[in-house]
């Protein structure tokens, strides 16, 4: 494991946008905003250039990491009230059930996804960071503290840092349980010659399966019985 990996959770108002950070190992916190109080885009670029390799989130790629991306990407240079509302409606999209695509070498920093390793993106186990904090005995169970879409008062800011402080504690609690798993898919990547990382075991065990068929049928027999699975030609490919 690199010592340069961190847990991270993000909120987003129409006046904040808030990144908090716990390193995995030293437990070492970052804070970084752009809201009235202050704007840490210089810090947090810093930050994410030399001290960070990876980072874990609970359905980070399906939203924190999408919502950093924006920032980075597109709302970067604006001054800050226009930065926060660009991300604001961002948010809001995704929120809403926008799908937002992005390719894994286009990020920035690499994802490791509790949501996705756990499966509990699977409809039979869905779930949700709240739930997981109580079943895993988590004292100080936080919701939301202000509506989204809220303009927060100075106070109110405090308020949510501390919340989200909280989320990072509660997934640092699920990467614990999680390190086996993580560190399965850092042995099996290279092996197989494909990034496991945020894959759940299901599917790992679907990938493996196939690739030792291929290895002792041949890829003709296997493509011609799978020819219009997508991800059974991949794997075709990553055996050649």
């Amino acid at each position: 494991m690199t010592n340069k990996r961190w847990i991270f959770d993000i909120e987003v108002y129409p006046n904040l946008f808030l990144v908090c950070a716990k390193h995995c190992i030293t437990g070492e916190r970052r804070r970084f905003q752009v809201s009235p109080l202050g704007d840490d885009r210089n810090e947090l670029a810093l930050w994410l250039r030399d001290e960070v390799e990876e980072m874990v989130g609970f359905n980070n790629l399906f939203y924190d990491y999408p919502v950093l991306h924006h920032a980075l990407t597109v709302a970067w240079n604006l001054r800050g009230r226009d930065f926060c509302t660009s991300i604001f409606k961002f948010s809001t999209n995704i929120i809403k059930g926008k799908r937002i695509y992005l390719k894994e070498r286009d990020f920035i920093r690499k994802q490791i996804d509790l949501f996705k390793i756990n499966h509990y993106d699977n409809k039979a186990k869905m779930t949700s960071l709240k739930l997981l904090q109580f079943n895993l005995r988590l004292k100080n169970i936080k919701e939301l503290p202000y509506e989204p879409g809220t303009i927060l008062e100075d106070y109110q800011i405090q308020v949510i840092i501390d919340y989200c402080d909280n989320d990072t504690d509660a997934t640092e609690l699920v990467y614990i349980e999680t390190i086996p798993e993580i560190e399965l898919r850092e042995k099996l990547s290279p092996q197989y010659g494909i990034d496991f990382t945020n894959y759940n075991s299901t599917k790992i065990g679907e990938w493996i399966l196939i690739s030792k068929i291929i290895k002792e049928l041949g890829e003709d027999v296997v493509y011609d019985k799978f020819e219009t699975d997508r991800g059974i030609r991949k794997i075709i490919k990553n055996t050649k």
